[in-house]
């Protein structure tokens, strides 16, 4: 069996991706807003779904962050779907 990641994990390595991508502080990013606005368009998304389908070893729709427009809420959901495939 593979190693669970939580939420959290997944919270810690959204912030850490978008301060590096979008050059900014990990202290500012608040996972509450919307990735619009923190500032992430449409090919920043494609970026980040892609390298986050790549650490998380899963396939991501990147609409996904339409469903899901804040850090938070993305974390929890893939945390919540990852559980259910694991059952």
């Amino acid at each position: 069996m593979g190693t669970v990641i939580t939420a959290d994990a997944i919270d810690t390595w959204l912030i850490h991706y978008l301060a590096d991508l979008l050059e900014m502080s990990e202290e500012t990013i608040d996972p509450t807003s919307s990735f619009q606005e923190l500032g992430l368009d449409s090919s920043l998304a494609i970026s980040l779904t892609g390298d986050l389908e790549e650490w998380l070893g899963r396939r991501i729709n990147p609409t996904l962050l339409y469903n899901y427009t804040t850090i938070e809420s993305l974390s929890s959901g893939l945390a919540q779907e990852m559980a259910a495939a694991r059952s």
